[in-house]
């Protein structure tokens, strides 16, 4: 089976020369980091919720106001 990623890094490192900088694109950086951007994102969102717990709304506006 034909693996895609290292065809297009072979294609990459062939279209690189030695002078040229190495410029990455925003889309073949969520392309091959995706799974990370994934992991990231569930811890994020997991440690939100845990947050959520220690919030606490006070929902009475009139101890805003002066008196």
């Amino acid at each position: 089976m034909i693996n895609v990623k290292q065809i297009k890094r072979e294609k990459r490192t062939a279209e690189m020369s030695p002078g040229k900088k190495k410029r990455i694109s925003i889309t073949r950086l969520i392309v091959e980091k995706g799974r990370w951007i994934q992991a990231v994102f569930a811890i994020v969102a997991v440690l939100s919720l845990i947050a959520v717990s220690f919030i606490n709304v006070n929902c009475d506006l009139s101890e805003y106001l002066s008196d």
